[in-house]
Parts: structure tokens; C-alpha cells; sequence
């Protein structure tokens, strides 16, 4: 590692030789994984439009810096940045192209990720607060913000707009997943319990012309006019841990629902959810699972620390998650792969 290499030269001048090359490598190696400049430039690339201004092609930064309303030189600096983490490429000096690693931040990408991981300030703000949480085992974001995620959204709609576009990048690829993975023309009739603006639905719709869905949502989530482009779509608003879900349907989905919530209230929710099913119909649980093992992806403990810091939940084990369906009169069946893990519950 020349930087490295560099570094440790300049240690021997200043300190002398009480520290090793490898120290400073590890330190460099320490340093790009706490690393908080990447996300804040992806994100500004993103809102700039700038994967979107390279699809076509590669592009001169002056040339690039026009079209897209930037100062050039600053422009050159951002683009140089995320080079070095394979998002762009300086294809010849100052002419940059967006490279494979990118691609997912165009708008137009089947699984487009150019609104799902964007460092929403009150979820910076809660990470921050970490400490609180580990100390606590209570969700640093109440304690930042004095109040839960459920009421923020709740009372701050711009902030609730961008949360919306985050979730609705996610479910995109999540939805064409699930419609894939599932025996979806066997069914008649499903509800999408939490289901945010219907994106998953209106994708089940779109591909079986049999189906018939019904959305479950809190009332100021459901009033959207846009929810609806389905005449087989129906929307039911309501709090899903207290009010009357729909009933009778055969199929019945919580999609990055449970793992949001400590154990007791997903207790509640099942209750209800079962009450509403009739015996033999079946739940679809998606969200990530933990695994035993050295295959546990970094991913799932990374979800995992921001369900604790957010909204005060937990990734939980597939064995985990049967107790408490078990708790809730449900038997629990198969785990199939989708985008995102699934069980499969059927109400007893």
C-alpha cells in the first residue's frame, strides 16, 4: 500500500520506530471502514442526477457541470472521489464515466437503489446516539427526537416524503422478487398488511390477472390518491395492532414489518393477525433473518443495530421468529429465498 507505505515513513521522522508498518496499515484499513464522506457523496451524486446524466455515456466534467447546473471544479472533486470507490470512472483525464458499481444508482435500473440507502438526517441523528441505545437497549431515535418514528412521520410530512421514497426504492426490486418466488397463481385473495403505498401489490396485480388485493395502511398513508391504480386494488386504513384487519383473505403479507418492533408488540400484531385469518391461510413473513454461523452476512447485524436505534426492534433467527408465531397459533412452514427471506405461516 503506497499511502500506507508513505505513512510509516513519516512515522519513523516523527515518533521513531515504535510502530510497525502493519500498525499503520491497520490504521488505514480502520480508517476507510469508518470511513463518513462515502454516503454523504453518494448522496449528493444521487441528488444531483449525476449516474442519470452518465447512462448514456461517458462525459467531459465541463460539459457534465452544465448540463446538470454544477460548479465544474467541485464537480471534478466529487466525481474523483467516488472514483476511488468504483462508483465512476475517469475514463481519460477529466472525461468520467459511470462505472459497473454504479449502475444501481440510475433512476431507470430494474433494482435502482438511487433513493434506498440516502442518509436521512433523523436516522443520522439516532445513529449518532448509538451509546444510548447500547446503554439502554431502548431506540436512540426517541430519545433524540422525542417521540417514536411512527408519531414523527406522523407529524413532520416532508421528512415523511423522503422516508417513503426510501422505503419505495426498496420494494421495488423486493416486490418483482417476491412475485417471482412464490406460488402467486394459486391464489385468489391477499392483504398486504403495512403495505406503504401499494407498490407490491400493484406488481402481484400487474402479472396475475386473478388476484385480487386489499392494502392494509394508517390512515394518513391510505389517503394518498396515487395508492390506487387498480380496480382489483382495495385499501383498508387503520393501526395494525389494535384495529380489524381484513378478513378471510388466503394469503396474508407483512413485508419489513415485524423485525421494526420488540417482541411484545409483535405478539400484539400476530393476535390480531390471526383473528382476522381463517384456518388454513397462510403468512408470508419478509424481512431479514440472522443465521448461526460464520454465513451470517454483515448486512443483517448492520439492519439489526438500526432496527435497535430506530424504531426499537431486532432482526431476529428464523427459530426466533417461529416461537413467537407458534405463540400466536400459527404453524410455521417453509423459509424460501427471495430478494429478502420469506416465511411461509399457515393460521391453525
Amino acid at each position: 500500500m503506497v499511502r500506507a507505505g508513505y505513512l510509516w515513513e513519516r512515522t519513523r521522522e516523527t515518533v521513531g520506530l515504535t510502530m510497525t508498518r502493519s500498525d499503520v496499515e491497520l490504521a488505514q484499513e480502520l480508517s476507510d471502514l469508518i470511513d463518513l464522506i462515502t454516503p454523504f457523496a453518494i448522496q449528493a451524486a444521487n441528488e444531483l442526477r449525476v449516474p442519470d446524466a452518465l447512462a448514456a455515456g461517458p462525459l467531459p466534467v465541463e460539459r457534465l457541470a452544465d448540463r446538470l447546473g454544477c460548479q465544474a471544479d467541485a464537480l471534478r472533486r466529487l466525481l474523483r472521489t467516488l472514483s476511488r470507490k468504483g462508483i465512476f470512472d475517469e475514463v481519460e483525464p477529466d472525461v468520467f464515466a459511470l462505472a459497473t458499481l454504479g449502475q444501481p444508482l440510475r433512476s431507470d435500473h430494474p433494482v435502482s437503489l438511487r433513493e434506498a440507502n440516502l442518509p436521512w438526517l433523523p436516522f443520522v441523528m439516532s445513529l449518532y446516539q448509538l451509546p444510548h441505545s447500547i446503554r439502554t437497549g431502548r431506540p436512540s431515535f426517541d430519545h433524540v427526537h422525542g417521540m417514536s418514528l411512527w408519531e414523527y412521520l406522523a407529524a413532520n410530512p416532508r421528512d415523511a416524503e423522503l422516508f417513503d421514497r426510501q422505503m419505495r426504492s426498496i420494494s421495488g426490486f423486493e416486490a418483482m422478487s417476491l412475485a417471482e418466488s412464490y406460488e402467486w397463481e394459486a391464489v385468489r385473495t391477499v392483504a398486504d398488511i403495512g403495505g406503504g403505498d401499494g407498490t407490491l401489490l400493484n406488481v402481484l396485480l400487474s402479472r396475475y390477472g386473478s388476484l385480487t388485493g386489499t392494502l392494509f395502511e394508517l390512515p394518513h398513508l391510505v389517503s394518498k390518491e396515487s395508492i390506487v391504480d387498480d380496480d382489483r386494488l382495495s385499501v383498508a386504513a387503520g393501526d395494525f395492532f389494535v384495529d380489524e384487519l381484513p378478513r378471510g383473505r388466503e394469503v396474508y403479507v407483512l413485508k419489513r414489518i415485524l423485525y421494526g418492533f420488540d417482541d411484545t408488540k409483535v405478539l400484539a400484531l400476530l393476535g390480531n393477525l390471526r383473528r382476522a385469518m381463517e384456518p388454513g391461510a397462510r403468512a408470508l413473513i419478509v424481512e431479514p433473518f440472522t443465521r448461526a454461523g460464520a454465513d451470517d452476512p454483515y448486512f443483517t447485524h448492520r439492519v439489526d443495530l438500526l432496527m435497535l436505534a430506530v424504531p426499537g426492534g431486532r432482526v431476529r433467527s428464523v427459530e426466533e421468529l417461529g416461537a413467537l408465531l407458534t405463540a400466536s397459533a400459527f404453524e410455521t412452514g417453509r423459509v424460501f429465498a427471495s430478494a429478502t427471506p420469506a416465511i411461509e405461516a399457515r393460521a391453525v
